[in-house]
């Protein structure tokens, strides 16, 4: 599969973590059941990302492109990152998205990791059924 094709893959996923994200934000706000069904959307989101990275990272034939997919599934919410921590005002209210981005930014390094997990497996899989099959 050509690498346009995976990275339009990555940013589909990235672009359905960032729906169900906004889903989220959705909820009515001071219930006090809505905590509970408000960690349910950011759950899902964080589950497409880590599934979108390790999936990424195991159809890469290539370990010299494995970097590429984390910041292809958050191409949306990095640019955000930087606007939001550089224009919102010091205050108490902003503080919950100026938390957001910055935890997108740490985002990318444990969905690079796991980028270069489902690689490594991939290969690990490959190389063990290459030894099982010759050990026969």
């Amino acid at each position: 599969m050509p690498l346009a094709r995976r990275l339009l893959t990555d940013f589909v996923v990235g672009l359905a973590a960032l729906g169900v994200l906004f889903s989220a934000s959705l909820l009515p706000d001071p219930y006090p059941w809505i905590d509970l069904f408000g960690w349910i959307p950011v759950a899902a989101y964080l589950g497409l990302l880590v599934v979108g990275a390790v999936v990424a990272g195991y159809r890469e034939p290539s370990l010299t492109s494995v970097w590429v997919h984390a910041p292809v599934l958050l191409a949306l919410e990095l640019p955000l990152a930087p606007i939001v921590l550089l224009t919102f005002p010091d205050s108490f209210e902003a503080s919950g998205y100026r938390t957001l981005a910055m935890a997108v930014i740490l985002l990318i390094v444990p969905l690079l990791a796991l980028s270069f997990v489902g690689f490594f497996l991939r290969r690990w899989k490959r190389d063990r059924g290459v030894v099982g099959s010759h050990e026969s």
